[in-house]
């Protein structure tokens, strides 16, 4: 069995990083692509995702954590394919509302004008994508990059309930 040098899954991490970033502003971009001034909603989305950084980063810079930030922008570049499916899905929902006659008269003016409104909706489907996402997929992504690019002794001890690293 052929060992991997611990040096060549670090120069694996940053590569592995640096293509996760570069998948999420890619998804990022063509999330928004439709809107005329993205600009606000691609800083607060990746505003969003420095936070989640931020929060990995928490217990320091050892090689745990940074592949813990990887699996993080691996999460929110898969949290955008499912925000933008959500959209899609929630577009075409409130065409299909808007044209059922009567409906201004039942959600009321203010409603009926924000259901035609393309803009609404890019924020909570953004948070629901990345949420899902996050739920279903993040513990799995993290337990295999971690295993996979840190060599067993340089793995600090896990809480058994939430497996972030415990300062013993």
């Amino acid at each position: 069995m052929m060992v991997i040098a611990q040096r060549t899954r670090d120069a694996v991490s940053v590569v592995g990083s640096a293509v996760a970033l570069g998948a999420f502003i890619h998804n990022l971009y063509g999330y928004v692509e439709n809107l005329q001034r993205p600009g606000v909603l691609i800083l607060a989305f990746s505003l969003s995702l420095v936070i989640a950084l931020f929060y990995d980063i928490k217990d320091g810079l050892g090689r745990v954590s940074l592949v813990r930030a990887m699996a993080t922008v691996v999460t929110f570049a898969l949290g955008l394919v499912a925000a933008h499916w959500l959209h899609d899905l929630y577009s075409q929902m409130m065409l299909d509302i808007a044209q059922i006659p009567g409906s201004e008269e039942v959600f009321g003016a203010d409603y009926f004008h924000a259901i035609k409104n393309r803009v609404v909706g890019y924020g909570a489907c953004f948070g629901a994508g990345v949420a899902i996402t996050r739920v279903i997929t993040h513990k799995t992504i993290v337990a295999l990059l971690v295993k996979g690019l840190v060599r067993p002794e340089h793995r600090p001890t896990l809480c058994p309930c939430c497996q972030q690293p415990v300062n013993v």
